[in-house]
């Protein structure tokens, strides 16, 4: 991963860039990567997975980020009684 999307990621997860290479070195937070197929070939998916967040990052052949997005999970749902 280049330096754009260590700095991405790092910003997603709240961490600065060299505690999120150790969150993902340890195991905190952790990756799947996809090899895109049909009239995306040679794109990629990278989504990266931290307790409370996640972040998806779309690749380009060369490594260029194209496409970002991220959720937060932090918060708590309100469950209604009825």
């Amino acid at each position: 991963m280049g330096v754009a999307g260590r700095l991405e990621l790092a910003g997603a997860v709240c961490l600065d860039p060299e505690a999120s290479r150790v969150a993902l070195r340890e195991g905190r937070v952790t990756r799947r990567v996809e090899e895109r197929e049909g009239e995306d070939a040679g794109r990629f998916r990278g989504t990266f997975f931290a307790p409370t967040r996640r972040l998806r990052l779309l690749f380009a052949a060369d490594g260029a980020i194209l496409q970002t997005s991220s959720a937060d999970y932090s918060r708590k749902l309100r469950v209604i009684e009825r």
